[in-house]
C-alpha cells in the first residue's frame, strides 16, 4: 500500500533549497581567491550554481536574462491600443532596474516580490526567495560578526576538510599513507597482535594468550603454573610526533596567480591532515611579510596578502634609481611588529624562520620542521634594532637570512622549502638553504602546490635528508 506524507505548505516547494554545507562548498573556491566572505556570497547569487547532484540553483544573471527575453517577447505582441500593455511593460523596466541595482550592489531585499510574482510567476519568485535567504542558511558555519560576515569553527573545518578532499582526490589512492615507526617499545598505540616476551619488553601483557600458552603446556585437567616462556606481550607501533609550523609568504608579490590562495588552501588541508590521520601532531601557521606573526588557524579562509599601500613619508626616502630600487633602514623597529607607517609588503624570511624557531623551542619531540612556502628571495631582514628593506635583495639581505636557517640546523630543526617561482636567483637562494639545513627543496606551480606537501609531509614528516 502505498503512503505519502505531507508536510506544511511554506512557499518553498518545487523550488531547489540547497544544504548550508552545499553553499559553503560552493563559495569556497571565491573565499580563498578573495578573502571576502560576502563578496563570495553576492557572487554566488548573481551566478547561481549546480551542486554535485546536478540540481542547478539559477542565480540573477540567468533570471535577468529571462526577464529579458520576456521583454522582448511582449514589444513582439504589444499593442498600442491596449493601456495594459504600458503597465506590464512599465513593470518589466522596474524590476530590471530592481535586478541592476542588485548587481551594483544593493540589497536582494530591494527586490519587490509582488512585482517579481506578477511579471514572471510564483516558481522565479521563490527561486529569488531561495536566492535571498542563502546567507541566513549557513547560520552552522557562518556568523555575522561587529563589522562583517564571519566563518564558524565548523565552517572553517569544513573548508578544511574539503581542501584536504580536493587535493587528496587527485591522486592515486595509494599516492600517500601513515608514516609511523614500526618498532616495539613504550609510547605508542597497543596491536591486537601479541608475541612472546623478551628481555627488557614493556612487560604488557596478554593475558589470553598466555594462560592459553600455560593450558597448553601443562595439558587438560591440570593446575596451571606459568612460566616465563608462557608469557605473551602486545605488539606497540611508536608513532613519532612532530611539530610543524607552516611559514606563509604574505608578500605583495603572493597575491599573483593565485599564489596566495593555493598556499591558504594547504595549510588548510595539512591541519585537515593532521586532526585526522596524526592527531599527536601539531601544526601552526606563521605569517612573514616585512614582518612575522603567528595566524590562528581560524583566520587563515579569509586572510589576504599584504597590499604595498600607499606610506608617501616612507618613499620619500627610498632612493631613487631608473630601475626603481629600494634601499631603506628603519630604525627602532621590531620585525615581530611592524611599525605602522612602514609598507608590511616586504618579504622577510629572516623574520618568519626567526619566529618559528622560538615557537619550537617550545615543543618538545624530537621532530620538528618548517615548512616554507614562498614566490621569492627575501628583500627584508632585520639587523641592530633595525629593519632593512632592500629590493633587489642584497648580499646582506641573504647573508643574514641564511645565519637563520644555520641556527635552525644547529637546533636540529628541519626546513623544507616549496617555491612558487623560479629563476636562477630564487634556485641559488634556494641551494644555500638546503646545503646549510640539508632540508628538501621543492620548485612547483600553485596547482601542484597541495599535492607535494600533504604526500611529503605523509610520508616523510620530520624526516632530514642524509
Amino acid at each position: 500500500m502505498r503512503r505519502y506524507r505531507y508536510t506544511a505548505w511554506h512557499g518553498s516547494h518545487g523550488c531547489y533549497q540547497p544544504s548550508p554545507g552545499d553553499v559553503l562548498d560552493a563559495i569556497t573556491d571565491s573565499v580563498l581567491e578573495h578573502g571576502d566572505l560576502r563578496k563570495a556570497l553576492r557572487e554566488l547569487i548573481r551566478e547561481g550554481f549546480t551542486d554535485t547532484q546536478g540540481r542547478h540553483m539559477p542565480g540573477l544573471r540567468e533570471i535577468r536574462e529571462r526577464l529579458l527575453d520576456l521583454r522582448q517577447k511582449a514589444l513582439r505582441e504589444y499593442d498600442a491600443a491596449d493601456t495594459a500593455w504600458d503597465r506590464w511593460l512599465m513593470g518589466m523596466e522596474r524590476l530590471d532596474g530592481m535586478l541592476d541595482g542588485v548587481f551594483w550592489g544593493n540589497d536582494t531585499n530591494t527586490i519587490d516580490d509582488d512585482l517579481l510574482e506578477m511579471i514572471m510567476g510564483n516558481k522565479v519568485c521563490r527561486q529569488v526567495g531561495a536566492l535571498k535567504d542563502l546567507a541566513g542558511n549557513l547560520r552552522p558555519y557562518v556568523q555575522r560578526g561587529k563589522f562583517r560576515l564571519e566563518l564558524t569553527p565548523q565552517g572553517v573545518r569544513r573548508i578544511a576538510q574539503r581542501a584536504m578532499t580536493d587535493i587528496f582526490t587527485s591522486l592515486r589512492r595509494d599516492a600517500f599513507g601513515g608514516h609511523a615507526v614500526q618498532q616495539s617499545g613504550l609510547g605508542g598505540e597497543w596491536q591486537e597482535d601479541s608475541r612472546p616476551f623478551r628481555f627488557g619488553d614493556p612487560f604488557v601483557i596478554n593475558m589470553t594468550r598466555t594462560v592459553m600458552n600455560a593450558a597448553r603446556r601443562e595439558g587438560a585437567g591440570t593446575l596451571l603454573n606459568l612460566k616465563p616462556q608462557d608469557f605473551e606481550v602486545y605488539e606497540a607501533e611508536t608513532a613519532a610526533r612532530c611539530t610543524t609550523v607552516l611559514l606563509l609568504d604574505m608578500s605583495g608579490s603572493m597575491a599573483r596567480h593565485g599564489r596566495f590562495a593555493a598556499a591558504k588552501r594547504v595549510a588548510l588541508a595539512l591541519d585537515a591532515l593532521i586532526r585526522t590521520q596524526f592527531p599527536r601532531d601539531r601544526l601552526y601557521v606563521i605569517g612573514f611579510c616585512t614582518y612575522a606573526e603567528e595566524l590562528p588557524l581560524a583566520d587563515l579562509p579569509c586572510l589576504t596578502p599584504k597590499p604595498p599601500g600607499f606610506f608617501p613619508k616612507f618613499y620619500s626616502r627610498v632612493r631613487r634609481h631608473p630601475l626603481g630600487f629600494v634601499n631603506v633602514r628603519v630604525d627602532d623597529a621590531n620585525a615581530l611588529a611592524c611599525p605602522a607607517n612602514v609598507p608590511a609588503s616586504f618579504t622577510n624570511i629572516q623574520a618568519g624562520l626567526r619566529a618559528a624557531g622560538l615557537l619550537l623551542d617550545r615543543q618538545s619531540g624530537a621532530n620538528r620542521q618548517i615548512i616554507l612556502i614562498t614566490d621569492g628571495e627575501p628583500t627584508a631582514h632585520a639587523r641592530g634594532g633595525s629593519i632593512y628593506l632592500e629590493y633587489p635583495p642584497s648580499a646582506q639581505t641573504l647573508a643574514e637570512t641564511l645565519k637563520e636557517v644555520k641556527r635552525c640546523a644547529r637546533r636540529a630543526i628541519n626546513i623544507n622549502t616549496f617555491m612558487l617561482g623560479e629563476n636562477s636567483h630564487t634556485r641559488r637562494f634556494v641551494s644555500e638553504m638546503t646545503r646549510f639545513n640539508r632540508g628538501r627543496a621543492f620548485f612547483v606551480s600553485p596547482e601542484s602546490l597541495g599535492n607535494c606537501i600533504l604526500t611529503d609531509y605523509a610520508a616523510n614528516r620530520g624526516a632530514r635528508a642524509a
